[in-house]
């Protein structure tokens, strides 16, 4: 289970008040593989985290290859240059792997 997925899985104590949230996007700050990335933009239904394959150079990340294909609405498909598994990401003060 994806970190992010886990978090939209998050459950209201009984008793607890809703407190009013300030609409727009979210930003936390994230690290993989113990080093600084840019602020990562959060998605609380995502199974998955994508980032540039240049910050997965910077970071020294390691991708199998992979053939599927990554489509946004109102946009053309575009390839997945790989995968990288069993990578430690960090966002704000939490762990996850």
């Amino acid at each position: 289970m994806g970190a992010l997925e886990f978090l939209s899985s998050l459950q209201k104590k009984v008793g607890e008040t809703n407190t009013p949230v300030e609409k727009g996007l979210m930003y936390v700050d994230t690290w993989i593989n113990e080093k600084p990335t840019k602020s990562t933009m959060v998605d609380s239904g995502a199974t998955h985290n994508f980032i540039t394959e240049a910050e997965a150079k910077r970071l020294n990340l390691r991708w199998e290859k992979d053939a599927g294909r990554m489509k946004a609405v109102n946009s053309a498909a575009l390839p997945i240059i790989g995968l990288v598994k069993q990578t430690m990401i960090r966002l704000g003060d939490g762990v996850a792997s």
